[in-house]
């Protein structure tokens, strides 16, 4: 059964917003606390680029966009491993 709403739609339900905080997505999406999240952001090492916007000592935050590409792209790939497991 495929489902119709957009994983950014739902990000942005879920977060009310299309920059969604570091913070927010480091354990649940990431599987690493947040200090470990902030360090690898400033140095550009997550799976998707993080911004701060209003420079250095501000938060760091996340497109919805990009985060949904990323959560979208992890879910084809599970997809495809079920698909050839369940063959």
């Amino acid at each position: 059964m495929q489902h119709k709403v957009s994983t950014y739609f739902a990000l942005l339900a879920e977060f009310g917003s299309a920059h969604i905080p570091l913070d927010s997505i480091a354990q649940k999406f990431l599987d690493i606390d947040v200090q470990t999240a902030k360090n690898k952001a400033a140095k550009q090492q997550l799976p998707f680029p993080c911004i701060r916007i209003n420079g250095q000592k501000s938060p760091w935050f996340v497109d919805a966009g990009v985060l949904a590409i990323f959560l979208d792209q992890k879910m084809e790939e599970a997809q495809k491993t079920w698909k050839k497991m369940n063959e």
